[in-house]
Formats: C-alpha cells, structure tokens, sequence
C-alpha cells in the first residue's frame, strides 16, 4: 500500500514536471516590419513572441507568424505556409527573422519589456 502511494506521487510530480516545461515564454516588444528587399520599415507595431518547445510565434496587431524549427539546422525555420525562414541575434537590440515575404525586426524596449509565463 505504501509502496503503491509512494508511485501515484511519483507519478503525479512527473506530471507536474510536463505541466510546468510545457509552459511557453512570452515576451512584449516592439517589431519593426521591412517588406523584402526594402531598406525602410514598412510600419512598427507592438508585438508578442512566444516560444515554446523551440517553435517561435509572432503576433503583431493584423498578423501572427508561426515557425517551426527546422530538424537540421540552428536559427532555422518553417512558416505556418512551409517556406523557409532564419533568425539571426543582433546583440541587445533583439532578433531579426528573415522570412520568405518580409523582414522583422523584433525589438526589446527595455523600458516597455515585460516577460511572463502563461
């Protein structure tokens, strides 16, 4: 009995365990948004970028990019329409995601930033 009540709380804990790492990260920042091959911004939003388990979603006022990690290389990705995308770190001033239509430029405003765990 004891034994049996020692594994339901084993069980139970890895369960929380799964709960909790499934959770995902999200971030507040500012995304600017370059139509491709452009040099200026195309418009600047708010946005939220999630990531949860390595796929990476970007939500902007009109629009949410979903990417999925690619199995076989870093910083590489899979639109929600199959084409192809990368990520590149630009120090402190965030992420640039080069996708098949645009670029953006995800932008973390010290000021603004606000980091949560849903």
């Amino acid at each position: 009995m004891k034994r049996n009540l020692m594994s339901l709380a084993g069980v139970a804990l890895a369960s929380l365990g799964i709960v909790f790492s499934a959770r995902a990260d999200i971030i507040e920042a500012r995304c600017n948004v370059y139509p491709k091959g452009e040099n200026q911004a195309g418009f600047e939003d708010f946005c939220t970028v999630s990531h949860r388990q390595g796929n990476i979603t970007i939500t902007l006022t009109n629009s949410t990019y979903e990417l999925t990690p690619s199995a076989t290389e870093a910083n590489t990705y899979i639109d929600q329409y199959g084409r192809l995308a990368t990520r590149e770190e630009i120090g402190l001033l965030g992420f640039l995601y080069r996708l098949a239509d645009a670029y953006i430029h995800v932008r973390f405003d010290f000021v603004t930033i606000a980091i949560r765990s849903d």
